[in-house]
C-alpha cells in the first residue's frame, strides 16, 4: 500500500457517524471509537453494501424492472420465411442407412466367416425394414427389386414421439 491509499483508509475510518438517515445495514462509527481492524471489518465486509446507497456491483438498491420472458412456439406452423430457411440446408448430405435386420456374433464366429456362410438376422422375410438416417429411426419401408438393383419402398413414417422414443 503507497502512503496515499494509507491516508485515505485513514480518513475514511476516522470521520464523523453519518447521520440519521444513514444506511442501516452499515454501523456507524463513533468519534470515540476505535479506527482498528474490528471496525474497519464491519465496514468493508459488508459485500459493497451501505457505500453511498449502492448494492454489490455498485447497483443502487431500489424497486427492479421484472419483466415476463416471452418464449417463440416450438410448433411448426409453416410461416413463409421458415420456408425459406429450409432452403438454406437442402444441399446439406446426411447418411441413410437401410437395416434389413440385427444380429450378435461371437468374435469366434465372426473369425470363422467366409464366403457363403449365412448369418440369421432378428427379422423375418417380408417384414418392413428400418431406414435410418444419421443413425435414427425415422421410416420403415419394404424392399423392392428395380431393374436389378434393390431398392426401399417407403410405407410408413415414424413420429417424431416414436423418433424420440428410439434413443
Amino acid at each position: 500500500m503507497g502512503p496515499s491509499v494509507a491516508s485515505d483508509i485513514s480518513k475514511a475510518l476516522t470521520r464523523p457517524a453519518q447521520p440519521a438517515g444513514r444506511n442501516p445495514a452499515m454501523p456507524a462509527m463513533t468519534p470515540g471509537a476505535s479506527a482498528g481492524p474490528a471496525n474497519m471489518g464491519m465496514q468493508m465486509g459488508m459485500g459493497g453494501m451501505g457505500m453511498g446507497g449502492m448494492g454489490m456491483g455498485g447497483m443502487p438498491f431500489g424497486p427492479t424492472n421484472v419483466q415476463s420472458v416471452q418464449f417463440p412456439n416450438l410448433m411448426p406452423h409453416g410461416s413463409p420465411q421458415e420456408a425459406g430457411n429450409i432452403g438454406l440446408i437442402m444441399d446439406v448430405f446426411m447418411e441413410m442407412t437401410v437395416e434389413l435386420g440385427r444380429t450378435r456374433k461371437l468374435i469366434r464366429e465372426i473369425l470363422a466367416m467366409g464366403e457363403g456362410t449365412i448369418i440369421e438376422l432378428d427379422k423375418l422375410a417380408g417384414e418392413p425394414v428400418d431406414i435410418l438416417v444419421n443413425h435414427k429411426l425415422i421410416a420403415k419401408g419394404e424392399v423392392v427389386v428395380i431393374d436389378e438393383n434393390f431398392g426401399v419402398r417407403v410405407t410408413e413414417i415414424v413420429s417424431p414421439m416414436e423418433r424420440f422414443n428410439e434413443q
